[in-house]
This record gives C-alpha cells, sequence and structure tokens, in this order.
C-alpha cells in the first residue's frame, strides 16, 4: 500500500510540490513579519538651537551676568526651574545641594553664584539626556 508521500503519480508529485512550496512561502512570510517588526526606527533627538521664552525674552531666563565672575542674575522661573533640578539630581553632589543654594533674593529677580550656575548647567543637561539620578 502507498501513501501520497510516496507515489509517483503526476497529481501526487504535484500536490506535494504545492506544499513544499507554501511551506518555503510561509516560512519566509513568518521572517519577514519578525524582522520587519522587531526594527523600530527611532527619531533623532532634538536639541535645543535657541533660548527658551521666560517672561517674554528669549534669554531662558539669565537675565544678565554679574561682574567679575561672581555669577548671573536669573529670573523666579529659572529660580524654580533650579530648585525643581535640585529636587531630582541635589544628591549627586557632595555634599548634597539644598535647596536654593546659591542663590539670593536681587532687586532684578535672583542673584545666582558661579558655581551654583554650574551645577545648575549640569543638571539641566542631565535633564536633557534623560539621565535618571543614581541616588534617589
Amino acid at each position: 500500500m502507498s501513501t501520497w508521500k510516496n507515489c509517483r503519480c503526476p497529481e501526487c508529485m504535484f500536490d506535494r510540490t504545492w506544499r513544499v512550496v507554501f511551506g518555503v512561502l510561509a516560512l519566509w512570510a513568518l521572517l519577514y513579519a519578525i524582522c520587519g517588526c522587531t526594527s523600530t526606527v527611532t527619531p533623532a533627538a532634538v536639541e535645543a538651537h535657541q533660548a527658551s521664552f521666560d517672561q517674554g525674552a528669549q534669554n531662558s531666563g539669565l537675565i544678565a551676568m554679574l561682574p567679575g565672575n561672581a555669577g548671573a542674575l536669573i529670573t523666579p522661573h529659572a529660580r524654580d526651574r533650579y530648585n525643581e533640578l535640585i529636587g531630582i539630581y541635589g544628591r549627586e553632589f557632595l555634599p548634597a545641594l539644598p535647596a536654593d543654594y546659591g542663590i539670593t533674593r536681587d532687586a532684578g529677580g535672583y542673584a545666582i553664584t558661579a558655581e551654583a550656575l554650574q551645577d545648575f548647567i549640569l543638571m539641566n543637561t542631565w535633564h536633557r539626556m534623560g539621565r535618571e539620578p543614581k541616588n534617589k
């Protein structure tokens, strides 16, 4: 007794050929779907090329640099951003940064020391990078 696998008649050979062709096509389609769905295209990161607006002026909250590398004058909104970043990354520094570190009240807004301004820039860079704080 012969089965269709061993049969040499043209009908069985034709059936076997189409089964093999269908199997190969199904396997190819499966591999194509897996490879096509796993490689995700991620867009390039958007980099800021200009200062953001703060209080109607395009200054990112930096009003003026103080003479003699003493620091800078910043807006209240920039101070709020600074304190928010201290809340996230303040423990990354030794000793840990308290709120309003290096900031004093000034007639034109707030004065920030050069050291605190450098820390502000560093923490802002970390935030833009999406860096998670190591010391939570």
